[in-house]
């Protein structure tokens, strides 16, 4: 019998899930950032700016879907201590319609409690809560093991990838997994400025480009993350993992426990597929395509159970 681990009917639509407009400290209006992403083929944008959700269904097309969303922060210490010595944790909040608004007055205080406290609200209204660039926000893994509910996780973050840090979190996602079980991952540009779009991504496949499909995709974990790389398929069969390709350097699965393989194309060659048999007590199985460029794209974790 065959899993799929992304839907093997539809089509896929690229989209960018963390986006800073004019509405807040972005530098593009709303108009600007549905004009150039949709220049550079994507179909889906996520309006998430800084503690401010604004309905922008009025730039839908039938070539571009605007998601409704905003993103929240918490923040440890006082304005007394310099911000960058302040760890933080921001997570994104998706609506799962679009004709809602909600504006916070100001950032909340820095505890697990009340982080989880407001994960616990989003989901009881209907929201994707994503949890946002771990390596920016000075968060480690005695932070992040105590946060609760996430839906996904940023696996790249693109605008602070080229600000300097080390947003490639591919550690961090399996170190979510193992404590809290089932995450999805996500690939996001979190666009401010003109250097730092089109850059994260994620390909969600869904039969159709409207709100409800797409919504449901990503709570589904219908979709793969990506900064560059392909990936077209991504099923279970017969007790094998295997991914496709157009073309690859590397394929790397990794499991919940000590067993993991990396198929690697021999030299002038391109890998167009991989797979990895999987143990019972592998817990999750992921894959990881590393295109000629070094880019990659990551699936989602499978859990056997």
């Amino acid at each position: 019998m065959r899993i799929d681990v992304i839907p093997a009917g539809g089509r896929y639509f690229r989209a960018n899930l963390h986006c800073h407009t004019t509405v807040s400290d972005g530098k593009f209006t709303p108009e600007e950032i549905k004009a150039h992403y949709k220049a550079y083929g994507y179909q889906v944008v996520a309006y998430t700016d800084h503690r401010n959700m604004v309905d922008h269904s009025d730039l839908n097309d039938p070539g571009f879907l605007a998601l409704t969303g905003y993103e929240m922060d918490f923040t440890e210490g006082t304005y007394a201590t310099p911000y960058k010595f302040r760890k933080t944790c921001h997570i994104n909040l998706i609506s799962p319609e679009p004709h809602r608004t909600h504006r916070e007055a100001s950032g909340a205080g820095y505890t697990p409690e009340i982080v989880n406290a407001y994960i616990k609200w989003g989901h009881e209204n209907g929201y994707l809560v994503h949890y946002n660039h771990p390596e920016w926000s000075v968060e480690d893994q005695n932070d992040y093991d105590r946060y609760e509910g996430f839906d996904a996780m940023e696996i790249y973050n693109h605008g602070c990838y080229v600000g300097g840090w080390h947003e490639e979190n591919a550690i961090v996602y399996e170190r979510m997994l193992k404590k809290n079980g089932r995450l999805f991952c996500l690939a996001t540009d979190d666009n401010h400025s003109p250097g730092d779009m089109c850059g994260g991504y994620v390909m969600i496949k869904a039969p159709e480009l409207t709100y409800d499909a797409i919504f449901d995709a990503l709570k589904n974990g219908a979709y793969y993350a990506s900064w560059g790389a392909r990936i077209d398929e991504a099923y279970v069969e017969d007790g094998v993992f295997r991914v496709t390709t157009p073309g690859a350097r590397e394929i790397a699965f990794t499991t919940g426990i000590r067993h993991a393989h990396r198929a690697i194309a021999a030299e002038g060659e391109s890998l167009t597929s991989a797979e990895f048999q999987i143990d019972p007590d592998d817990v999750f199985v992921k894959a990881e395509v590393i295109d000629e460029a070094g880019r990659r794209a990551y699936t989602n974790a499978w859990f056997l159970k």
